[in-house]
């Protein structure tokens, strides 16, 4: 048992040197996409109407990073970036109108959702801090 672990370690040992030399092996990358954490991120919630946090596994097919590819194609289809996305209140609002209808769209029907509000929430780096910015995006009627 212990020759196979020493052998195990000594592989992993090789692994990461024989990375190193050559540089662009994961995890050690010179892209940037794969090398740094990025200055901007942004995920979804939704909430009832006392702003508790509602789960989505419990109401709808869709996971937060279902949500967060959906907010990309609809912002890509109406070719506009995030930052002038949060700028414009129309375009927020019907944003917020399209993840809304989307997550009834795939909501479980023995466990339908009530009201809810979508909400963004958006983080950036500055300097050493991490700012946090939680915007609602829309308010969404059972009855819809």
């Amino acid at each position: 048992m212990l020759g196979r672990a020493v052998q195990s370690l000594t592989l992993g040992i090789c692994y990461i040197i024989l990375s190193l030399c050559i540089g662009e092996c994961h995890p050690f990358s010179r892209e940037p996409m794969y090398d740094r954490f990025p200055a901007q991120a942004y995920t979804f919630y939704i909430s009832d109407s006392q702003n508790a946090v509602l789960p989505l596994a419990r109401y709808t097919y869709m996971t937060t990073d279902a949500v967060t590819h959906f907010f990309n194609a609809w912002r890509d289809s109406k070719d506009v970036g995030n930052d002038s996305l949060m700028k414009n209140e129309r375009l927020y609002h019907e944003a917020g109108i399209a993840i809304a209808a989307e997550i009834r769209k795939h909501q479980y029907p023995e466990s339908p959702l009530g009201d809810f509000t979508v909400h963004e929430v958006f983080y950036s780096v500055q300097g050493d801090t991490v700012i946090r910015i939680d915007k609602s995006m829309y308010e969404s009627s059972a009855k819809e």
